[in-house]
């Protein structure tokens, strides 16, 4: 009898998400025969049509990932130590703690069952529709039964696409299962780029059967009213786009993509933003809640986030001190998303932004390290882009035109097409920041340019390069809760020492008689600074 591939690479525990706030782990004693639930067409629908709320809930819904992962990408910082965020966040950074007891073996064993749960329901399903199962079902709302088989079919090979393609972004190597796998003699694990290729394989494959075949999604697939077929496909193309670009955990290897498929994908990805509405019930992201509340369990804005906004000399000399004596300091921009200005018209630090706001208090434990410290938030959660009355409440903007926007520049700039480049790159810089436009050159020379090298901050202002990667990090800030740590690592501006990617988790490598290994620390393998040995 089969047996899902997420309860044999659990060592045979079905792992439940309880909650949003814990990720616990519970033995199933009332589990269905299997063989029984995929023969009712109904149950077989039902099981594919849950397989997308699975990667939600472990993005921006998991406290495992959505505390942890910002806090290493210098994209939020708090001293809270819940999920090892202090641990995984502090410098010098260390190696990932993948001892199955450690707090940190959390974030690599949560993430590493939810995307197998949601490739093995997936797998099932279409082992299923493939056996002959005809999905003849009742659409909500509807009096009659339709044969929704195609539709099912689609969106069990996206969720397939989808779950191999985020093992392939966390992990240095996972199983490639299909629906016909025998899960008591899984093949070999592959290493992450071949994951990442079967990914894109998959997306394509479900691309093909989107567009033979019309339909509408029922409304909890996606939580989006009316995505049909095409817009499907759409969503599926652009997920691909990121696949391709975020997989790469260094700039040698960003450098190596091949942007024109990256082009071709998002030519023919989203044309409006991809934003789920999240209803307090079944559907809600306590990402942005700990992003946007000001309590000693919440994150604020790093200054490696925003800083490269400041032109008053304050980041520099930030970066400059010792890690002991970096107190919070003022920014002061002319980027009108990190702050406002005052009643002359002149930018104030204190004032708020379009996306960051100013917090005077600081609610963190200063004995855990005065430099996590800021007095900046984010707080584009509060706006039309996260509507929260309550918090949890309104479309959520996960993936977005101007990310597409945004890596299509980075693709022009790959392939030599610099001004097609700046002018992806002038559509938010302008429009949001209100910065001057970039042109093929850079930044404009200015004593008040924005921003600076990444690497020398001080120095003459940034290149196109700069301007691209500054425009990505504030554009596209809590997206989810690892999308910044995914790019960062492709642009080389991770902190030295951190982890370029997750390990098996060790409770897998015990229960198949392999040593523990990991990745991460100053010197350590795979990790900031050492990026080759990723490859």
């Amino acid at each position: 009898m089969r047996t899902s591939a997420f309860g044999a690479m659990a060592s045979a525990v079905l792992v439940l998400i309880a909650g949003a706030c814990q990720d616990l782990d519970v033995v199933n004693l009332n589990n269905p025969d299997r063989e029984r639930a995929l023969a009712e067409p109904g149950d077989v629908e039902a099981l594919i049509g849950s397989t997308w709320v699975g990667w939600w809930n472990r993005m921006v819904n998991a406290s495992s990932l959505y505390l942890v992962m910002p806090t290493v990408a210098d994209e939020g910082t708090a001293t809270y130590a819940n999920a090892a965020s202090l641990e995984l966040s502090s410098e010098p950074r260390p190696p990932f703690n993948n001892n199955p007891t450690s707090e940190a073996h959390g974030l690599s064993r949560n993430a590493w069952e939810s995307f197998n749960e949601i490739l093995s329901n997936a797998n099932e399903g279409l082992f299923a529709i493939e056996n002959g199962l005809v999905l003849e079902t009742q659409d909500p709302g509807g009096d009659e039964l339709s044969d929704n088989t195609e539709r099912g079919r689609a969106f069990a090979m996206f969720a397939r696409g989808l779950a191999l393609g985020y093992l392939a972004l966390f992990f240095d190597q996972a199983y490639i299962t299909q629906p016909e796998t025998d899960y008591e003699d899984l093949p070999p694990m592959s290493p992450y780029m071949e994951v990442r290729d079967s990914a894109v394989a998959a997306m394509e494959s479900a691309i093909a059967v989107m567009e033979a075949n019309a339909f509408t999604l029922p409304y909890t697939w996606l939580y989006v009213d009316g995505v049909t077929n095409e817009d499907l496909a759409r969503i599926a193309h652009s997920f691909i786009a990121r696949f391709l670009v975020y997989t790469a955990r260094s700039p040698a290897q960003r450098e190596g993509v091949d942007w024109n498929e990256v082009l071709r994908h998002i030519q023919a990805g989203i044309t409006e933003d991809f934003a789920p509405v999240q209803d307090g019930d079944a559907l809600y992201g306590y990402l942005w809640y700990y992003g946007t509340n000001n309590g000693s369990f919440s994150q604020h804005a790093d200054y490696k986030l925003i800083g490269p906004a400041d032109v008053s000399g304050n980041y520099q000399a930030w970066l400059g001190k010792d890690l002991r004596d970096r107190q919070p300091f003022l920014i002061t921009t002319p980027d009108r998303r990190i702050t406002g200005v005052d009643e002359n018209g002149a930018p104030d630090p204190t004032a708020d932004g379009k996306y960051f706001e100013y917090r005077e208090d600081i609610p963190f434990t200063e004995s855990r390290g005065i430099y996590h410290f800021s007095h900046y938030q984010w707080n584009r959660a509060l706006s039309d882009w996260h509507p929260t009355e309550p918090w949890y409440s309104g479309p959520a903007h996960i993936m977005t035109v101007d990310e597409m926007n945004l890596l299509a520049a980075e693709a022009y700039y790959r392939l030599g097409m610099l001004q097609k480049a700046a002018d992806l790159i002038n559509l938010t810089r302008v429009g949001n920041g209100e910065l001057p436009p970039v042109t093929t050159d850079g930044v404009p020379e200015a004593p008040d340019c924005v921003p600076r090298p990444q690497t020398d901050p001080a120095g003459s202002c940034g290149s196109l390069l700069d301007a691209l990667h500054y425009e990505r990090m504030i554009e596209l800030a809590y997206m989810d809760g690892a999308r910044t740590w995914m790019d960062r690592r492709g642009f080389g501006s991770l902190p030295e020492g951190t982890f370029l990617q997750l390990p098996v988790p060790g409770r897998e490598l015990i229960s198949l008689g392999y040593e523990l290994y990991t990745f991460g620390g100053v010197g350590g393998t795979c990790a900031a600074g050492n990026a080759t040995t990723c490859e």
